[in-house]
């Protein structure tokens, strides 16, 4: 309703879902038009969600990086494809690829224009495998594939932020 504040429908939303006990929360963009106040007030939630279901599968997907440092994962997604997928303070801390896939803004010297190839593996864990994804290709109709082959696991407990230019 028009009554609320933004952070107020998102916290709506999550209570909406979590009442069913899911397994797993996607929030796309969930910070998105949030004050610091507002994004606090948000993350109190979600810590609270997170408390209450320590197997809880979080994924975000961001297009700002300074909200992508506290995430347990981050697979960062150029051209549809993973170009990198670790420890985000690592991630974060390479200005050619968040140049490179439009994360910051700058310019890239056109010898170091090509991404790399990243091998993804399920990461060590002794936590339980959560989730599986093999070779996913998507693409909106008569359009080429947004993403192509992708593959990756999560582990119980996980935050995964997903990142790109756009979000996808």
């Amino acid at each position: 309703d028009e009554a609320l504040s933004g952070v107020e429908k998102q916290k709506v939303a999550i209570a909406a879902m979590t009442i069913t006990d899911p397994k797993m929360l996607i929030l796309d963009e969930p910070d998105s038009f949030l004050d610091s106040e507002g994004r606090a007030s948000l993350e109190a939630a979600v810590a609270g969600i997170r408390s209450r279901q320590p197997g809880l599968l979080e994924v975000r997907i961001a297009q700002v990086a300074d909200f992508m440092r506290d995430y347990s994962r981050l697979i960062v997604m150029s051209d549809g494809r993973v170009v990198a997928d670790g420890d985000p303070s690592e991630i974060l801390s390479n200005r050619q690829l968040l140049v490179q896939t439009g994360l910051v803004a700058g310019e890239v010297n056109s010898s170091e224009s090509s991404m790399p190839e990243v091998d993804i593996a399920a990461p060590s864990s002794e936590k339980p495998l959560q989730l599986e994804i093999e070779s996913v290709t998507f693409a909106y109709e008569d359009a080429s594939p947004v993403i192509r082959e992708l593959t990756f696991s999560l582990m119980a407990g996980e935050i995964l932020g997903v990142a790109g230019p756009t979000g996808s």
